[in-house]
């Protein structure tokens, strides 16, 4: 597992267990549901107490919906900035850059991929007694 993968995993199951700004309970108890026949969200034991931890009509909070975007958009941020490096760096070995400029920006795109390494790791510190946390994700 990769740390963008291990990201992306967390942040999907931070949105699942959002609260509700109606009622504060999770958007989606105990994670994802499976559906039922005819699609419907079926609970493990109808006699269970489940559905009195659903809330009827699930409405996310939004400053925590965005913070989970925000920290989405920083992992693609990282992954298109990486692809860039890689490219600059494969034509840099390729003799192919051959201006100052060409070589300020493989210079510039290799910075900018560290630093969004550097905000991916502080974003994977949240998560560190997560059993698929790896230590070499320590900063």
């Amino acid at each position: 597992m990769t740390l963008t993968e291990f990201l992306l995993d967390r942040i999907a199951e931070d949105e699942r267990s959002l609260p509700c700004i109606n009622c504060r309970r999770p958007v989606e108890p105990d994670g994802p549901r499976e559906l039922g026949e005819f699609g419907h969200v079926a609970a493990a034991d109808p006699r269970s107490d489940f559905w009195d931890n659903v809330c009827p009509d699930p409405t996310p909070v939004p400053r925590a919906l965005a913070e989970c975007e925000a920290k989405r958009r920083i992992v693609e941020m990282f992954e298109d900035e990486c692809k860039r490096r890689d490219i600059y760096n494969r034509a840099y070995d390729n003799g192919q850059l051959t201006t100052n400029q060409d070589l300020r920006s493989r210079l510039a795109s290799n910075a900018h991929c560290r630093g969004l390494e550097e905000a991916m790791l502080a974003l994977a510190q949240v998560y560190a007694d997560h059993s698929d946390f790896r230590e070499e994700w320590r900063p």
